[in-house]
């Protein structure tokens, strides 16, 4: 458990995208520093595994099953978190959806499908999390989880996913101005290569093979790789850092 300026002690965290992969490993992590994570995913079956898996480990989990491409699922998520818990204090946006396809054929469907989800939601959810922070008058804590794709790569064939996860540390730094005066810090975890379902269909791409083994680290990342990063955003170890893009890539980006 965690003390100090890194315990998230009887702080309600959502974490979207929280029953599988990126989000649930970094549930984890939080709700073993103290935190309350309340998990958001589609899964019902996900979610039950997710939040028994936690309170297995000692920690304290719920969930509530959402399908955030709905319009107004985002608020009425927060809004439900508010309701049962009678508070919010962070919100870690890591629920997420991809599409592959060269550009000269890649349906703008689907990168409307994909830019709502990782871009459009980022929005919604923040700005409900916001307006209850600002309500509460306690401060907090926003976390995006961005990518390489952000700042330093431009991989392939995810158009729309490069243009939703760069257009984040933009509404990031916006609103990190605009909330810093209400104690509300709003940052970015950008994760390099890791070991997801996502990520598992093109595990056998040459050219992805080729990525990942520029990781000076020498492996891909797993979900708890990031948890630390998240339990300092969401910390008062983070009390004067806001609108930071924290690159977890085993060093990829110089390498």
């Amino acid at each position: 458990m965690a003390t100090g300026l890194f315990d998230l002690e009887g702080k309600i965290v959502l974490v979207t995208g929280g029953g599988r992969g990126l989000g649930f490993g970094m549930a984890k992590v939080i709700a073993d520093a103290g935190a309350t994570v309340v998990l958001a995913n589609r899964s019902q079956d996900q979610l039950k595994a997710a939040t028994t898996e936690v309170r297995e480990l000692g920690g304290r989990a719920h969930a509530i099953a959402t399908d955030l491409t709905q319009p107004g699922a985002a608020h009425g998520l927060v809004e439900d978190v508010v309701r049962e818990h009678g508070r919010i204090d962070g919100l870690l946006h890591a629920a997420g959806n991809q599409h592959r396809s060269p550009f000269l054929d890649f349906p703008g469907e689907a990168f409307d499908d994909v830019v709502r989800l990782h871009l459009h939601t980022a929005f919604d959810l923040a700005q409900a999390t916001a307006q209850h922070l600002v309500s509460q008058g306690e401060g907090g804590s926003i976390i995006f989880i961005g990518s390489l794709t952000s700042e330093a790569a431009g991989i392939r064939n995810i158009t729309a996913y490069s243009a939703a996860k760069s257009g984040l540390l933009g509404l990031m730094r916006t609103l990190a101005n605009e909330l810093a005066p209400h104690g509300i810090r709003v940052n970015t975890i950008a994760p390099g290569f890791f070991a997801t379902e996502m990520t598992a269909d093109v595990s056998s791409d040459p050219y992805r093979q080729g990525l990942y083994d520029r990781i000076p680290a020498g492996r891909m990342g797993t979900p708890e790789d990031l948890g630390g990063a998240a339990a300092f955003f969401l910390s008062d170890a983070s009390g004067y850092v806001t609108a930071q893009c924290l690159t977890v890539d085993g060093g990829w980006a110089v390498a």
